[in-house]
Formats: structure tokens, sequence, C-alpha cells
């Protein structure tokens, strides 16, 4: 009751006892709409209370999973799974109301819940209907879903499952992070508000059309209730009074006409139902009534038991008052959010332990004077004026801008403003959560992806990436301008490029695809045949992994047309030289059995040809090799340093941005590019060794060098079929000689090794010093050589191969060179044991 109503009453009684009966009868119907309009009013403010401290817990419960979802993500390598468990672990004990935090994938596989140990059997959300269908409404959801109440006794009793999407930069969704709310924890916050124990509250799931929560009820009664329809209130009709929006209707669950305020939770897709028994009311008036009828009796009687019924009234009113401030100081002091008072005159009220902590300021140091300042730095004057007038900002009750702590650091704050009425006077309430880290976490995520595009396009090598349905993600500008050149095909991101070509290659390119996907990373030549020349690709796959699932495969083209067309040239010559051998071979058998009369004249036409053989490879083939070699590597090594300066400035700037958990997702790309650069150099550096044109014997050769480049360029026969060990001694190994002749005189060695390997084995190489001797040692466990064939390996065109794969000049060739270099080559061999190669040089 208002104060001012008091003598209104004790003046009616006093000089209106001739209309005693009307009178009684005006009073009764007054003071029941006066306790229906306070009990209103009071159910209004509690509904208001609760809709805001479900949405403020709800958008703080979704803050908190969408972070922890976003740091188990990201959790991989060693040990991945016990610093997930460690992390969940660590969030549940901050959050004492919630029951557990779990972590699953998209298919609703629990892979991370912190109340079990690494190795525990997880459940499957599709496989219970009572999380399925919450499971599936949270996947197409953008923040937080609720799901529906259920029954858990391997745990506690009931629950209210709450899910929230975990989706990356692209807006595909990842994971779920899942976590429950305990009945009994729900039951003992609203008991801690003190609200009337007479009122009931109702949360309704609108998405399933099912009860969250009906308090105050005994958990074992949710069984009866959760059989019912959501909406356990029929017969509603709307009204108002006092400003106040209300509706009449029928409690079918407890059988009782009750009086109702509904109001929607924001973002929740959820109602809230705040309802009285009308008997609560008429209860209320039956003291008033029988006083009422008492005033036939006794004028004065009426008159002070009225008096003393009324003012008992008034003083429990506003006890009770008083309580609700003192449940809902407990609950504001507790609160993680900034809660913020201002009076009528815009100095601050109240500031919750929070806002002392966020804004460093205590409550009497925010004043009007610099509330604007430090609520409002970046707000224009006009729009602060709108404020003074109407206590609203832009004239929203919802902002987000910057707040200015009382260190000068800015934190960008959301707010939701309240207005309620105390005593006659209005108090604005600020409800503010901290978004500062959020707000840096997606400018660094803006700047990363800004930083890997400007990579992505800066390469010249075709870059391409798709999900696991094959539909293109992203490309580069060189791969769209390849797919118009040559498919005519105009590339856009989500399409199916393999739909829209028209090669005859588009089957093996899918097979390509399929293996990436299943986790297998590989590189393919491929021939792309068009109406003026065949093109040669090296296509590149990787599968892109997220949480361990493979989502997709990134593609790397690279156009080797040029490389093949010059290893083509460079058979053809190889293939001109086997012919000119065997016309000189043809010619040899000739005089031979010309020359067979005369030994002296057979051993000078002899000596005649091997010398005029040894000229003639040494002027071919090196010649061949030396113009191929200095081509190949001209045109290849300028493409290679611009794609070397250009990772190493994208390492530069990822090292510079600090963002070590987003350089394990660029790994992918940079260990490709990184792997192909190096290889192509090697492969250069090779080959310009062995094809060296010069003849001095006075260049001091490196025999380790020498051999690793023989084993580059042998690395393709080697790999998955040859183990290669070396034994280097410390130091040294310089011989002085020709480097061009050298690197010929172990590449022959070293493919005999490795042909006469059959499908596996090891080749083992030894270099050490015996006084002034430098000891060359090759030993390999291949087929080895018969007894009969060993003295006259070293002869010319004697050979053990199949016609047309050998012409018997390699050993013949290489023991030439050695001699030149003041060595000497011994061979020892056993069949089906290996042979071994000592090259000794004085």
């Amino acid at each position: 009751m208002k104060e001012g109503k008091r003598p209104v009453i004790r003046i009616f009684f006093i000089y209106t006892f001739l209309l005693l009966t009307l009178s009684a009868f005006a009073i009764g119907i007054w003071l029941f709409n006066d306790i229906k309009r306070d009990r209103l009013k009071d159910l209004n403010y509690s509904s208001a209370v609760i809709k805001r401290y479900y949405e403020l817990s709800f958008r703080q419960w979704s803050n908190t999973l969408l972070s922890l979802g976003q740091q188990l993500a990201e959790v991989k390598g060693e040990n991945a799974q016990v610093r997930r468990i460690d992390l969940a672990r660590k969030a549940n004990s901050n959050y004492k109301e919630l029951l557990a935090f779990g972590f699953a994938d998209t298919t609703g596989q629990v892979l991370v819940f912190s109340e079990a140990n690494v190795g525990d059997s997880l459940p499957h959300l599709m496989l219970s209907e009572n999380s399925k269908r919450s499971f599936l409404k949270a996947k197409q959801v953008d923040n937080i879903s609720i799901g529906e109440a259920y029954y858990f006794p391997n745990v506690v009793d009931w629950i209210l499952p709450i899910r929230v999407p975990i989706r990356d930069s692209l807006n595909n969704l990842i994971a779920l992070n899942t976590t429950a709310l305990q009945y009994n924890s729900l039951n003992q916050e609203l008991l801690s508000f003190g609200f009337d124990s007479t009122y009931r509250i109702h949360l309704i799931n609108k998405d399933f059309n099912t009860t969250q929560l009906y308090y105050p009820l005994p958990v074992k009664d949710y069984v009866a209730l959760l059989r019912k329809e959501a909406s356990i209130y029929t017969e509603l009709s709307e009204n108002e009074i006092a400003d106040v929006k209300y509706y009449n209707g029928f409690n079918t669950f407890e059988n009782h006409a009750s009086f109702l305020i509904k109001a929607d939770l924001i973002g929740l897709n959820h109602e809230l139902v705040v309802s009285v028994n009308q008997n609560v009311l008429w209860a209320e008036m039956i003291p008033l009534t029988w006083i009422m009828l008492a005033i036939y009796i006794l004028l004065s009687a009426i008159l002070w038991i009225t008096y003393f019924y009324t003012d008992k009234k008034e003083k429990q009113y506003f006890l009770n008052i008083e309580k609700e401030k003192n449940f809902s100081s407990n609950i504001i002091d507790s609160s993680p959010i900034i809660i913020l008072g201002l009076d009528k005159n815009y100095d601050c009220s109240f500031i919750n332990p929070a806002g002392t902590v966020l804004l460093e300021y205590q409550k009497d140091q925010i004043k009007k004077s610099n509330l604007a300042s430090i609520l409002f730095p970046n707000l224009s004057q006009d729009k602060i004026e709108i404020f003074w007038n109407t206590g609203l900002i832009n004239n929203k009750d919802t902002y987000t801008g910057t707040l200015l702590t009382s260190s000068g650091q800015e934190k960008s704050i959301n707010w939701q403003l309240v207005k309620r009425h105390v005593s006659d006077e209005i108090e604005i309430l600020f409800f503010g959560i901290d978004e500062t880290d959020k707000k840096i976490a997606q400018k660094q995520l803006i700047e990363r992806e800004a930083n890997l595009k400007a990579i992505f396009e800066s390469t010249q090598s075709l870059i391409a990436l798709f999900d696991k349905d094959k539909m293109l993600v992203e490309f580069n500008q060189p791969f769209a301008q390849y797919a118009k050149e040559v498919e005519n095909i105009t590339l856009t991101k989500g399409m199916d490029i393999f739909a829209a070509m028209n090669s005859t290659l588009v089957e093996e390119w899918k097979r390509f695809q399929d293996r990436a996907l299943n986790g297998e990373k590989f590189q393919e030549t491929v021939e792309y045949p068009t109406d003026t020349d065949t093109l040669y690709f090296l296509f590149s796959y990787n599968p892109i992994y997220q949480n361990g699932e493979v989502t997709g495969s990134s593609l790397f083209i690279e156009d080797i047309t040029l490389l093949k067309q010059a290893q083509a040239k460079l058979e053809r010559y190889t293939e001109n030289l086997e012919e000119i051998v065997k016309e000189r071979t043809e010619a040899l058998e000739e005089k031979n059995v010309e020359l067979k009369k005369g030994n002296d004249e057979l051993a000078k036409a002899l000596e005649n040809l091997k010398t005029t053989q040894q000229q003639l490879l040494k002027a071919e083939k090196m010649a061949s090799l030396g113009v191929l070699a200095a081509g190949i590597g001209h045109e290849i090594n300028n493409p290679l340093n611009f794609i070397q300066n250009g990772l190493s400035a994208l390492i530069q700037e990822l090292n510079n941005s600090k963002l070590n958990k987003e350089i394990e997702n660029l790994k992918p790309y940079i260990d490709i590019i990184n792997d192909g650069v190096n290889r192509a150099r090697k492969i250069v550096k090779s080959l310009s060794h062995f094809s060296r044109q010069q003849m001095s014997m006075d260049e001091k050769c490196d025999l380790y060098e020498i051999i690793d480049n023989c084993l580059e360029i042998l690395k393709n026969n080697l790999k998955h079929k040859v183990s290669v060990s070396k034994e280097y001694q410390e130091g040294n190994a310089i011989v002085k000689g020709n480097e061009g002749r050298l690197h010929q005189a172990f590449l022959n060695i070293l493919s005999n090794a490795e042909q006469a390997i059959e499908k596996s084995g090891n080749i083992r190489i030894i270099i050490k010093q015996k006084g002034d001797i430098l000891e060359v040692s090759i030993m390999d466990d291949g087929s080895g050589i018969s007894e009969e064939n060993l003295s006259k390996i070293g002869d010319p065109f004697f050979t053990t191969k199949d016609p047309g794969k050998g012409t018997g000049l390699g050993l013949f060739i290489t023991n030439s060179i050695i001699e030149e270099h003041n060595g000497e080559v011994s061979v020892k061999s056993e069949i089906n044991k290996g042979t071994t190669f000592t090259i000794r040089f004085h």
C-alpha cells in the first residue's frame, strides 16, 4: 500500500458512517483490486528479473562454451586428448552450476568429457532419443541451443542440456560443445531470489514444445508434468492493469485459475510464464471480508480493525520489498557481469564487485560529471544529451561501445539497460558483458586471413582447396586463369569443377581426390592433351585435417611442360648416341673378321677403336648433357627463387604476428612449398655438376659432395627400393682432378649397384683415409657377378644386361676416369650376395 492512502481510509470511515453499507462494498472492491495490482506488479517485476537473469546467464554460458570449444578444437599433437580433458575440467571447476563439459564432433560422437578419463568409452548423442533432437537442433543455430529436459540417472536426476555449435572462419560447423544444468541447481538459484512461495515459474522450450522448468516442483514429480503439453494454461484472456499486461487462465496441471505474466527470452526461443493462483488473492481478502461484515455491528470496531490491519499490511509489504532487494543484491554481487545502477541524478547508486574490478572505480567516484567519459568515451555529445533526457542510448536499451577504465584502458562492452521504479523514482540499471578479448581475436583472425590470401595469390603455382564433397572451396588467380584458358571454365566458390570439365581425365582426377580424402599424401604427373600441344602437370595432393578427421583436400599444380620437353630431348640424344654406338660396334665386328690374320694389326686397330669410342662418348654425351642441364637450370632457378622468397616473407610475417596456434593450420601449405622447392633445387644442382664441360684436372673435388649429388640424381630409382648408408670419415675427402668426370664415374658405379638390386636391398658407402691413400668402397647386396664375368666387366662393350638396356661402356669409362685421377678400381663379388667396388686414390 502507498503511504498517502492511509489517511484517506481513516477519513472515509470517520465521515461516511451513513453510507456504511455502500462504502463496505466499495472498499471491498477497491482492496481486492489493490491487492491484485500489487500482486501483478510484483509478478511482473519477478518475471523481468528472471528473464534478464536467464538471458544474461545463458549468454555468458554461450560465450564460455564457445571459447572453450574453440580452444578444444585447436588442441592437436601429442597428448591432445589429455590436454583437452584438462581444459574441460578447469572450465568445469569455474562454473559449479554446470554439471560437466563435453565436446562432440559433427556426427554427435562425444570426443571429450570432463568427467571421463583418457581411454574411457564416451557416448554418442544420436543414439538416445533424449539427446538426438536437441543435438540436431543445435547444429542448425548460430549461438546457443537449449535441449529438452530429460532424466539422467547415472549422474543426477533431471538435467537441462545446453549445446553450442563451434564453427570455423567460413561458418562451417566443425564441432559442438555441450554441458547441462542440474534441476536441483536451477531450483536452488530460484530459491535464492526469495520469490513468493505461491508463485509458479514455468519455462517452455518453443522449439520442441516441452516443459524445461516448473518451480516449485519436486524433481520426482517431473515425469507427470512432462507427459502433458508444454502449454498447461488454457482459457487465456489478455488484460491490463496499472500498465501491466497479464492473462487470466486455468492451470491444467494444478487445476486452478491463475494470473499469468508471459515473456519471451531473447535469442533462446524460450517462453517464460510466471503465475499465481487466483485463490491466493481471495485468501488475502478473507480477513477484510470479515471486517467489513463487522461494520454493520460496530463502527468503531470496523474503524480500528481496518486501520491496524492496513498498517500491518503496509509494513509487511515494504518488508517483503526489502527482502527481495537483499536477495537481488546477493545475486548481483556474485554475478561475473558488470551491474551498475544510476539514481535519478545519474549518479552511481551501486556497482557490483565485477564492475569495480573492471572499471577500477568505486561507487562514489562515478558521478554525472564524469559518467559519459567513463561509460561512453566515444559517444557524440548529442547522443549523450538524449541519454540524459530519455535514459536510452540511440533510443535503444542495448548498446555496444568502448568503456574507459581508471588506468586508461579501453574495454569493449555490450550493455543492456533496464529501467525500474523505486519509491516513485526511476532508476537505470546497466548490465554489461566484457567483449574485449572477443574483438581482439576477431581482428587477429581477419589479419591472418588477409596475409594468407596475399601469399596464396603471390605464387605462380596453381592452388585449390576442396571440401569432403569435392566442391571447390578456395583457389588462387593462376588456377582460375588456367581453368579459363584450358577448359574455358569460369571458377566460382562452391562449384563442382569436375562436372564442368570436358576432359577425358576427369575420372582419373576424381580418383586422385578420393585418395586424398582417404588421408593419402602423394604426387602424380599428368599428361593433359590440348588442341595445340600436350601439357604436363605435377599434381601434389594433401588431405586437410580438422580434429583428426579429413575435412577436405588441397591441390598444388606445377606446370612441368618445359621440364618434360627437355627430358624428351635428352632421351632423343641418348637414343641417337646408342645408334652411333651400335653402328660403331657393327663396324668393329667387321674389322675384327678382317683383322684376325694378324695379332699386331688387331691390337693396333683395337687400341684406335677404344680411343675413338672414348672421345666420341665424351664429346657426344657431355656436350648434350651440358646444353640441356644449363638450359634447365636457368629456366627453373628463376621461379624457384621467387617461390623461396615468397615463402620466407610468409614465415616472417607469421612469426611477427605471434599467432602460434594459427601457424599449425598453415603447416600443410608451408611444408608442400618447401618440399617442392628443395627437391627442384637439388635436382638442378646435381645435373649441373654431372654435365660440366670444363676439362681441367686441377680442381679440388669433394668426394662427399660428388657422391651425394649422384645419389640425388638416382633418388627416384632408389626410393621405396634401396636403403643407402654412408660412413664418411671425419674431415675432408678431397681429390685433385676434374669434378664432372668424377661425377660420371661414381654415377656409373652407383647406377650399376641400384640395378643389381631387383626388389629391395641396401647400398653401403665407406670413405676413409689409409695413409696417403684415400679409399672409397661401394657395396651392394644385389644379384652379384659370376666369377667368369668378373674379369670382363672392364672390357668395352661387355654387358650382362638385356639388349637395348646397356652398351657395356659404363665400367670401361669409369676405369678410364679413375686412372686419369691417379687411382685404381678393384671389384669383389659373389652370386646372390652382392658386389663391392673399391676405388683407391694415390
